[in-house]
């Protein structure tokens, strides 16, 4: 029977980084940190604008057809109230008659 390997020596085909100390808590080998790349972070801050600009157009759709159906409404009222082309408009149509009210001039203050 073969001796179990000591933790000094790594077992034979095990890579070299294997034999770090066993540091981290529960025995594990520390995880190694490798730095990202410039690159790697620009397509991260990449995907991170796309997902905030595809989660506020998302969000944002229901108000824009709600506004779009308001506006919709909005002109149907207002070409009934003032059909075009009409020869006497109503009051607040364009080309109708407005009332107009005309203040009286304030005096000149006494010298």
């Amino acid at each position: 029977m073969a001796a179990p390997a000591s933790r000094d020596k790594p077992a034979r085909g095990t890579p070299a980084h294997a034999t770090t100390p066993l540091d981290a808590p529960g025995g594990r080998a520390p995880d190694a940190f490798r730095p990202t790349t410039r690159r790697r972070q620009l397509l991260l801050a990449a995907l991170a604008v796309a997902t905030v600009l595809a989660i506020a157009a998302l969000m944002l759709r229901p108000h824009q057809q709600l506004m779009g159906a308001k506006a919709a409404r909005a002109d149907a009222a207002r070409l009934l109230a003032c059909p075009p082309g009409a020869a006497s408009a109503m009051p607040g149509c364009p080309g109708g008659r407005m009332d107009v009210l005309v203040l009286p001039a304030t005096p000149a203050p006494p010298r």
